[in-house]
């Protein structure tokens, strides 16, 4: 299969033989695809398909969620006084 990379001397195999999932340059097309049977690739690929976590989610999981001081003034807080109704 020919690739569409250009010839990089610094890289094992002249870069032509990259595995996209693990970010590994391999010297042949041979050694690729052994690395694809591997339980490295395997996990890495497991690990791909699941979904990250959002920003919201990792903020939720270190105790700093959405800020939350009670109600607002006049919205009946918690062991203050009932409000007036006007007919004293």
């Amino acid at each position: 299969a020919k690739s569409m990379t250009t010839f990089a001397p610094d890289l094992p195999g002249g870069g032509r033989y990259f595995c996209p999932e693990t970010s590994r340059h391999f010297e042949t097309a041979e050694a690729l695809e052994t690395h694809k049977k591997t339980k490295a690739f395997k996990k890495r690929l497991k690990e791909l398909k699941e979904e990250p976590y959002t920003h919201e989610e990792a903020m939720m999981a270190g105790g700093m969620g959405p800020i939350d001081n009670g109600q607002p003034f006049g919205g009946g807080a918690v062991g203050g006084p009932p409000p007036a109704t006007g007919e004293e």
